[in-house]
């Protein structure tokens, strides 16, 4: 081999190699190229968010789970059934898991006032994860709590509603008026367990 071939790491079999202008400059295109490769690397690692140290782009939207028409359409005419058999006429109001109305129905001879009752019953329940006449018992020792119920229109603690859970998840709420409460709660529950 002769001195003045360019080697790219200065050696050969014989052993190093002096350097000649050439090598020197071949060996300067090489160290630009790797440096250049490098830079390339870690610019697009950058940009594209995946380099230590940054963080991933958050999940715009997420799925949630909510009672179906069917299974609203369902419970209300459990609800219906068994208001019929006890002689009591009956509004029913199903929400979904938001409490925003989902179906809704009321029998002959119910009174008017029910109607904005059981909503605000479908809503507390769903709204609470929990029956309404369960809040009742919770809140009752303590009256500031229950002062404050009138600054929440859809908050109600009158027995009749009940949350809706699918797999341990709550997806929407029913609520139940027109008789007493525990009629009201009698007729809810009865819907409810149709579902099962």
């Amino acid at each position: 081999m002769t001195t003045g071939t360019p080697v790219l790491l200065g050696s050969s079999e014989e052993g190093f190699i002096p350097d000649s202008g050439a090598t020197r400059h071949t060996r300067f295109g090489a160290l630009r190229l790797a440096g250049a490769a490098g830079a390339a690397l870690v610019t697009g690692a950058a940009l594209s968010g995946t380099a230590h140290g940054q963080t991933q782009r958050p999940e715009v939207a997420v799925a949630k789970q909510g009672v179906s028409l069917a299974a609203a359409q369902a419970l209300i005419a459990a609800a219906e059934a068994k208001a019929r058999e006890i002689g009591v006429p009956m509004a029913i109001c199903i929400v979904d898991e938001s409490g925003v109305l989902k179906a809704f129905a009321r029998m002959d001879g119910n009174s008017l006032a029910s109607v904005e009752l059981v909503q605000a019953k479908a809503f507390t329940s769903a709204a609470f994860r929990a029956p309404t006449h369960i809040l009742a018992e919770r809140n009752a020792g303590d009256p500031t709590r229950v002062a404050s119920l009138p600054n929440f229109p859809n908050v109600t603690f009158l027995g009749g509603g009940y949350p809706i859970s699918s797999g341990g998840v709550v997806v929407g709420g029913i609520g139940v008026g027109g008789g007493s409460a525990q009629q009201d709660q009698e007729v809810a529950e009865a819907a409810l367990a149709s579902l099962q």
